[in-house]
């Protein structure tokens, strides 16, 4: 089905509204089956304005939407989303019942560009490449569609793949741990750190 939302008429978001950002994390995965192919619209039409997707390559060079490596957690399927082409990805069941509740009928993973493309210029998007190849897809198609760099955060816990981004002119984000030395990421233009709260209170500080 296709990805909607309401349109609204309201100032598309941007990654520099004021504080504190409301990001729906995995789309909302707390209240919604996590990245099912109607989250977004549901997320949306919450009212929700900084949406998240973690982008996975697939083996024919498409961006799927997963959080983990496979796909086993989540739907009714098993084995690494990376062998699955988009049409197979796709086809996949979301399994919400088992690790959510609730009745939302049939769900599908769906496709990174067709949730941008679906919601491109409505809502700021952070996006995590999973992988060098998906961030770098990422980053050609939102200049293929001449996306805002206002509304775009894109991040990776590989500083080398968050790179690509930095490189092409993006907001870019890396995940920072106690080895992370600040001051060189500084240096070099990022200006988005993300951290578990789980880490010390120096580096947070």
């Amino acid at each position: 089905p296709a990805i909607t939302g309401a349109m609204g008429g309201e100032r598309g978001a941007t990654i520099n509204d004021a504080a504190p950002l409301i990001i729906a994390h995995r789309c909302s995965g707390s209240m919604y089956p996590e990245f099912s192919d109607q989250s977004y619209a549901w997320a949306y039409d919450a009212g929700l304005r900084q949406l998240e997707i973690d982008g996975r390559i697939l083996s024919d060079g498409s961006v799927g939407i997963m959080h983990d490596a496979t796909v086993d957690r989540t739907t009714d399927g098993t084995g690494n989303a990376s062998a699955l082409n988009a049409a197979a990805f796709q086809a996949l069941n979301i399994d919400y019942a088992s690790w959510h509740g609730g009745d939302y009928g049939t769900l599908h993973p769906p496709l990174a560009f067709d949730v941008i493309d679906a919601f491109n210029g409505r809502v700021a998007f952070h996006i995590e490449g999973k992988d060098i190849d998906a961030m770098t897809a990422i980053v050609a198609h939102l200049d293929s569609i001449g996306a805002r760099k206002d509304q775009y955060v894109l991040s990776s816990f590989s500083l080398t793949t968050a790179r690509i981004a930095l490189n092409a002119g993006y907001a870019a984000a890396v995940v920072a741990t106690g080895a992370t030395d600040m001051a060189a990421i500084w240096d070099e233009g990022f200006r988005w750190v993300f951290m578990a709260g789980s880490e010390t209170d120096e580096l947070i500080q």
